[in-house]
């Protein structure tokens, strides 16, 4: 399992009709997301954003179920107060 970090540049245009943004496109430079807005924008508001992306890729079945429990485990801490964590990891014994 491998974690890749990828810094670009993410392009948003209107849907047509001016209510919601789409992400149309990720760039790895400024001046090329900018281009591509423009000719895509058809005159509607667009915005090119920096953007920071995590990919996992996995090499097996197992590194799949590992990291899905790592992330539930967070998630299910994340939503514990500070007495609360301190509370369960004394009745775990660490």
């Amino acid at each position: 399992m491998k974690t890749y970090d990828i810094d670009c540049f993410v392009v948003e245009c209107s849907d047509d009709g001016g209510m919601h943004n789409i992400q149309v496109g990720l760039f790895f430079t400024k001046s090329v997301a900018d281009e591509y807005a423009k000719a895509k924008s058809k005159n509607w508001p667009h915005s090119v954003k920096k953007y920071n992306k995590s990919f996992v890729v996995f090499d097996t079945l197992e590194d799949v179920e590992e990291y899905s429990n790592e992330k539930l485990v967070e998630s299910a801490l994340a939503k514990l107060t500070a007495a609360e964590k301190k509370a369960l990891m004394k009745s775990l014994g660490t």
